[in-house]
């Protein structure tokens, strides 16, 4: 029944991601097909999108141009600055300018829209990173992707310093090549460990899947030695900052969120003003990634910077997931089973929550309760997790 309903499963990961925080939301968008009704009206996601494709055009006509993104010179910048905002905002029968309300939402766009470029400019210069792709299209498990920017950096040196040549497994190999992926985000998304472990957030782990086992058989990439650097999101966002704290204060509010890989010759390689080719530079804070290094020259507690096994175990648990859901779509669960995690519910933003009924006071509705993990014990759980679903096949 399930096969005849949906056919064969495909779609976004964010079809997973609905169906594992609610299958009777992914029942109602996916097997009834139901929508919402337009109305002539910007929503968050109409603005989200305009965000996204002034950064696509921007991007595209700097690599077009053959222009380095950190190098570019300030006249250059504008002038793609105001083409790309120009040809996105005819957009949606001149919407912005139907009321005074959108006219304003127009022009905090182009605001945040010019931020948010300055400020991936910043971070690219403040390392050694550069862009080789741009919304990379991909397709991992029969569901399909796209990467919004694709970083990458050559190097002879593993994280931790090493020479690579000087490792008899890896005498294959040209280079290293480290490559992060980043996710643009108009809204508050952070990510959250706990939402990875049990599948609510499997968009960057996916991600990093595709760069690990899909990229190498590229041809520019075949010989290169690659290792996931991180994975992000990039928050385009309009920050309130206090009187007087600057443009230093406007770049650490829009960091980069998200997972890195640790080991001091790679952390320089994303921001060499918190570790240099001797290590890591005592009391700095960088405006890339969140990171503050203390007097003694260590990463603050606050801090978390993942090894390579960590990484791998968390492109595996979405692995995991993904065939998880997949199985359970195709045994026909629907139940309004929203999921709780903390304070969070399947319920707050979900778009059907007038059509599913679902009410704690009636008898058989209940959430799906999820436990937070002690995050002192994560990969501990996850581990224990991922071994008891070896006859899974994952690699």
């Amino acid at each position: 029944m399930a096969k005849d309903l949906y056919g064969e499963l495909r779609g976004s990961v964010t079809r997973l991601e609905l169906f594992t925080s609610c299958a009777y939301a992914h029942f109602i968008r996916h097997g009834l097909k139901l929508k919402e009704r337009k109305e002539f009206e910007i929503r968050p996601m109409d603005m989200g999108n305009v965000l996204h494709e002034t950064l696509e055009r921007f991007a595209k006509k700097i690599l077009a141009r053959g222009e380095s993104f950190t190098s570019v010179s300030d006249e250059v910048r504008e002038l793609i600055q105001a083409e790309s905002i120009a040809e996105t905002f005819n957009y949606g029968d001149d919407i912005f300018n139907s009321t005074f309300r959108n006219n304003y939402q127009a022009e905090r766009l182009k605001r945040i829209t010019n931020r948010a470029v300055n400020t991936v400019l910043s971070q690219l210069k403040s390392g050694s990173f550069t862009p080789i792709g741009i919304e990379e299209e991909f397709v991992t498990r029969g569901f399909r992707g796209r990467i919004d920017r694709m970083d990458s950096v050559l190097s002879k040196y593993l994280p931790d310093g090493k020479l690579f040549t000087d490792i008899k497994e890896y005498s294959n190999f040209k280079n290293v090549e480290y490559i992060r992926v980043i996710d643009y985000k108009s809204g508050n998304k952070t990510l959250d460990l706990d939402r990875v472990y049990y599948g609510l957030d499997l968009q960057l782990f996916t991600y990093l899947d595709y760069v690990r086992k899909e990229l190498y058989k590229q041809e520019k990439h075949k010989n290169n030695l690659i290792i996931p650097s991180g994975a992000y999101y990039f928050h385009m966002d309009d920050p309130v900052i206090d009187f007087g704290q600057g443009e230093e204060a406007v770049l650490k509010s829009l960091r980069l969120d998200g997972i890195t890989l640790g080991g001091k010759y790679h952390i320089n390689l994303v921001d060499n003003s918190v570790a240099d080719s001797k290590g890591f530079i005592a009391e700095t804070d960088s405006k890339v990634i969140k990171l503050k290094i203390k007097k003694d020259g260590e990463p603050s507690g606050l801090t978390k910077l993942y090894n390579l096994d960590e990484m791998n175990k968390l492109i595996n648990n979405s692995e995991l997931e993904i065939e998880k859901a997949k199985k359970k779509i195709l045994a026909g669960e629907i139940g309004a089973n929203p999921y709780s995690l903390g304070k969070e519910k399947g319920c707050d933003y979900c778009e059907y929550r007038g059509i599913c009924g679902f009410d704690l006071k009636i008898s058989g509705y209940n959430y799906n309760r999820l436990k937070q993990i002690d995050k002192s014990k994560f990969f501990e759980e996850l581990d224990n997790k991922l071994e008891g679903n070896n006859s899974d096949g994952l690699e």
